[in-house]
């Protein structure tokens, strides 16, 4: 397929599939704990049922609206569910407590269609130009690239340059694990034969995010801290939501600039949502002048940040399809679910399987029209469901994503994994460190060693004279210096700084991460051939990343505070509960410990919940069910196999 007519003809005959998984992007997006990454996450088994195709048009149908009920929360709780939603709060939740809820709601669904409508036109506009380039891209320039989109990212993810390439670093070692393609050797397996086709993208994901919000995460993102939220639900009504269409419509002409803004944003790495959104919130408060004040509730702010934040996604989508260089960390999940479902991305796709990227266009844009309708038709029930209690949804995410993981690989080492990189993710969330290189950092990885290799192999240290990769990386370094400086007077006044006395658990953990990399030098060194080269380089530098690290002056914090005993505990036995009984049962169980003992849910919801549960397990689960018997203990007690 080659033509744009045959990719058109694909997407109407997956309506169904398409419609699927946006229903679900939109459900995900609304529900407080469950944002894109981790909706993501959860769609994978699901997606897994389809033929590749299929699957990849559930997958970027879910994805590309996952923002537009994203904000519904932000306005009506001033509680943004992620980072990209955080500039709708400057003058959505003010809106609300106007009484003007419903015209923020109305405003923002009209201006995430328009936004995700020129995502979808573009990226179908663009395919034929980044074809052509993609086209003269050899190992050297895909080599380039994928350091930029490391660098890029790892500048531009938290407060400093250091910890980010630390995370990216642990992420691209975190990578290696496994038997190298090239040289068949044997890389930080232990010894462990399930170790040998790598770690389970699904059980990092579940570690770094899901884990976090259960045993650690504060509500963060409101501009005063602690945000002030509604307790009851609110009233919308349907004039109200029209009337902020219509508002829409009338700043037609900053809808436009907006998503042009965020479309272009979205083609460079790094700049992800939570750039672009504060990119576009500050150029509409510089070119419009609105009857009510920027931050006291100009609908304005919010119609620019979302018509951006849904545009971006059309735009983050080449660069991810053409030269497998993910901007966010949600894109870095999509393109290792295109990996487990059999699509290979890459500069090669411009010439192999073109329709694949027109695809995504249509899929982009019919996922955002229909969307539209659907959610203003429904926006009472979706502002009520904004409303469920975070603490009610965070064990759902749990549960979902932790059988999700072991639907892609089910094995006892996947919960082993779950645990480690919950660990790993509760005290990076602890500490304030990025968690997102760590994902851009694993998904990359393997398409950096690879064209590292050929590119060694074919032209060595020829490649730096080449005047695109010379371009690559000058660009690179100049944009990572303009953003870190811009970042470095936005917030370097804020950070306190170090107590005196002990260094606290940022010197500790920067310490221990060094003594990491050391290891892993000193193991790769002995690796045959190329299998060496990416670990040691990645390991030096994190090293030096580290060390960076461990001198910079950053608050002291102790660890008395980073979990909560009594749910740790309920989580760990979540876990050997699956590896007992299997998913069905112990996600009831854990369903009905968590609620009766820290959630205010009512007595009367607790068999529907813990059925729920163990329903939503068993389909996510499907015949790993029966993968999973021999590792339980009394396997002849459950179903063989799911749905």
């Amino acid at each position: 397929m080659s033509s744009w007519a045959d990719s058109i003809d694909m997407a109407f005959g997956l309506v169904p599939v398409l419609f699927a998984g946006m229903v679900f992007g939109l459900v995900a997006g609304l529900t407080p704990g469950i944002s894109g990454r981790i909706g993501l996450l959860i769609a994978l088994p699901v997606a897994l049922w389809f033929d590749p195709v299929g699957a990849a048009v559930f997958l970027i149908a879910m994805h590309s609206v996952v923002h537009t009920t994203g904000s519904v929360p932000a306005v009506l709780l001033g509680l943004p569910t992620s980072s990209s939603e955080a500039a709708t709060v400057m003058d959505g939740w003010p809106m609300m407590k106007a009484g003007r809820g419903g015209e923020a709601v109305g405003a923002t669904l009209a201006a995430s269609l328009v936004g995700g409508v020129l995502g979808g036109v573009a990226l179908l506009a663009l395919a034929p130009l980044g074809g052509v380039i993609a086209r003269q891209f050899t190992s050297a320039e895909v080599a380039a690239l994928s350091a930029t989109g490391l660098l890029a990212i790892s500048a531009l993810s938290g407060r400093s340059l250091a910890l980010g390439l630390v995370v990216a670093a642990l992420g691209v070692l975190a990578a290696t694990v496994g038997v190298d393609t090239h040289t068949a050797a044997e890389r930080f397996t232990f010894g462990r034969l399930e170790l040998w086709d790598g770690l389970n993208i699904g059980a990092i994901v579940a570690g770094l995010f899901v884990i976090p919000g259960l045993l650690h995460d504060r509500f963060k993102g409101h501009p005063s801290g602690q945000p002030e939220m509604r307790k009851t639900p609110a009233r919308v009504h349907y004039a109200d939501v029209l009337r902020g269409c219509h508002a829409t419509m009338r700043n037609g002409w900053l809808v436009l600039r907006s998503s042009v803004l965020g479309i272009v944003v979205g083609f460079i790495p790094g700049l992800g949502a939570s750039v672009v959104v504060w990119l576009a919130y500050a150029h509409a408060s510089a070119s419009t002048r609105p009857a009510v004040p920027f931050g006291k509730g100009a609908v304005e702010g919010v119609i620019a940040p979302e018509a951006a934040n849904n545009s971006k996604e059309g735009g983050a989508m080449l660069p991810t399809l053409l030269f497998a260089v993910p901007g966010t960390s949600s894109m870095g999940i999509l393109l290792g679910a295109f990996a487990l479902i059999g699509i290979e991305v890459g500069p090669g796709m411009a010439s192999r399987d073109p329709w694949v990227i027109h695809l995504a266009g249509w899929v982009i844009l019919f996922a955002s029209l229909l969307a539209f309708p659907i959610c203003l038709a429904l926006a009472p029930v979706l502002t009520r469901l904004a409303f469920l209690h975070r603490a009610m949804v965070v064990p759902f995410a749990l549960m979902a994503s932790t059988v999700a993981a072991l639907a892609i690989s089910p094995s006892v080492e996947t919960l082993v994994q779950i645990v480690v990189f919950g660990a790993l993710g509760t005290v990076l969330a602890h500490l304030d460190w990025p968690r997102a290189p760590f994902v851009l950092g694993l998904v990359i990885g393997p398409i950096l060693e690879g064209a590292l290799t050929r590119t060694m192999l074919t032209v060595g240290t020829d490649a730096l004279a080449r005047p695109m990769v010379l371009v690559i990386l000058g660009g690179a370094l100049a944009s990572v210096v303009y953003w870190r400086r811009r970042g470095a007077r936005r917030v370097g006044a804020s950070l306190p700084e170090a107590e005196g006395g002990e260094p606290g658990s940022h010197a500790v953990v920067s310490a221990l991460v060094a003594a990491v990399f050391a290891l892993a030098i000193a193991g790769a060194w002995s690796l045959p051939g190329q299998s060496s080269v990416l670990p040691v380089l990645v390991g030096v530098s994190g090293l030096f990343a580290s060390l960076a690290a461990l001198v910079a002056r950053y608050p002291a914090r102790g660890f008395s505070d980073v979990v909560t005993p009594s749910v740790l505990a309920v989580f760990l036995a979540f876990l050997g509960a699956i590896w007992l009984v299997a998913p069905p049962l112990a996600a009831a169980a854990f369903a009905m410990v968590y609620h009766v003992r820290f959630t205010p849910l009512p007595r009367r919801w607790l068999v529907p919940v813990c059925a729920g549960f163990a329903l939503t397990a068993w389909v996510l689960a499907g015949e790993t069910i029966g993968v999973l018997r021999p590792f339980t203990a009394f396997g002849d007690l459950v179903p063989i196999s799911g749905p």
